[in-house]
């Protein structure tokens, strides 16, 4: 069953978001990533260098099959099939 839980990233740290993804797959549950800024300096936005080092290991995931990539309209009609 394709399933999902919301959490949000409160810090700027790479260990945290990595222990985050492996939670949601090691739990089954779906991860989509949306950002309100991505910055290139220190502020409460996520900087570019750790947003890029996320995404690199979001690949990384793909690539060993951990991890399947779908559109939203693929994941809607995933979770909206009959039993």
């Amino acid at each position: 069953m394709t399933q999902g839980k919301y959490f949000q990233i409160q810090d700027n740290n790479l260990e945290t978001i990595k222990n985050e993804i492996d939670r949601c797959i090691n739990t089954g549950y779906c991860i989509s990533i949306f950002t309100h800024g991505i910055k290139s300096d220190d502020t409460d936005y996520c900087s570019y260098d750790i947003y890029q080092q996320m995404l690199d290991y979001v690949k990384e995931k793909v690539d060993a099959g951990e991890l399947q990539v779908m559109t939203y309209k693929e994941f809607y009609e995933t979770c909206s099939k009959e039993p």
